[in-house]
């Protein structure tokens, strides 16, 4: 790892080539920063090299990231709607994922047999007691549009979590 980066929490992922990308952090050397910094992981050459995140994202954070069906490593800002798809090849971002309903934050991402990405919203920032949206992020528009109802909350509201029976 880069000398000024000790993530902690964080996205992650092995690219197609081998190479693995840590992307952001909650925590940085211990403290709290949502850091917005990466490297990427040769292993042929067994070493790290920075990588620079999104143009204009002052977080990463404990994100979520996932590689797409066709090799690309599509990651989110933890604390925006932002998201981005990096190429491997040239160390570069390309934003991405109009449309999102809801901050990413601490929303988790399922990659789906037919290459979308789906997220239950989490409402962090924007309570909602019984909050069953879904979304779905698609690679062929890079755009992310409603998936539906859950029917039932599948997340745990922070307001309610600690709530007395």
């Amino acid at each position: 790892m880069p000398a000024d980066y000790g993530p902690l929490y964080f996205a992650s992922a092995v690219l197609a080539d081998g190479r693995v990308i840590v992307e952001g952090g909650e925590y940085n050397f211990c403290q709290a920063v949502w850091s917005n910094k990466g490297a990427i992981y040769d292993p042929i050459a067994d070493s790290w090299k920075a990588v620079d995140p999104p143009a204009g994202w002052r977080t990463i954070g404990d994100a979520q990231a996932t590689v797409l069906a066709n090799g690309t490593f599509l990651l989110a800002n933890c604390c925006t709607k932002e998201t981005a798809l990096f190429d491997a090849k040239k160390l570069t971002w390309t934003a991405t994922g109009a449309g999102k309903a809801t901050v990413n934050d601490e929303e988790g991402w399922t990659l789906l047999p037919d290459g979308g990405v789906l997220t239950v919203d989490a409402y962090v920032f924007s309570y909602l007691a019984n909050g069953t949206n879904s979304e779905i992020y698609d690679p062929a528009t890079g755009t992310w549009s409603s998936a539906g109802s859950t029917i039932v909350q599948l997340w745990d509201s922070y307001p309610d979590a600690n709530r007395a029976s």
